[in-house]
């Protein structure tokens, strides 16, 4: 199969509370379980991140500390902007602290916001559409 990786990067953020990784259920393509993501539309990664939690959860982590995980290829990574099968994503992680407390911030794309142990993500994964590109940053992670 050839590699056709789209234009735009993408950047995702592991959420963490509690020895606990948040996910929820991504309504559109690719559709099942994933975390805060999206493209990077021009933005520099660290910009991307911050205006990506905002929107998909709420959670402003401007001026916060986030931690660089890592930069990668990842196949399969379908696109709804195009004939894509992969991105160049960068990961980064971020601990929740008190009063953080993410929410749906659009329902018409996302639902069944939580916070999930390894082997519940491993298991909902086994059992469950999922974003193939979330079960290898997860793993690139070390978190399953």
């Amino acid at each position: 199969m050839e590699l056709k990786i789209c234009p735009d990067g993408s950047v995702g953020i592991i959420f963490k509370k509690d020895k606990k990784y948040l996910m929820f259920r991504r309504l559109k393509k690719p559709e099942g379980w994933a975390g805060v993501a999206g493209h990077l539309d021009g933005d520099a990664p660290l910009d991307a991140a911050i205006k990506e939690s905002k929107e998909e959860i709420g959670i402003d982590i401007q001026f916060k500390k986030l931690d660089f995980l890592f930069q990668k290829k990842i196949f399969p990574n379908s696109c709804w902007r195009g004939d894509y099968n992969s991105h160049e994503w960068i990961v980064y992680e971020y601990e929740l602290v008190a009063g953080e407390n993410p929410r749906i911030n659009e329902p018409e794309k996302h639902a069944n916001i939580g916070f999930f142990t390894a082997e519940e993500i491993k298991e909902k994964f086994a059992k469950e559409p999922h974003d193939p590109a979330w079960l290898n940053i997860f793993s690139k992670a070390g978190v399953i």
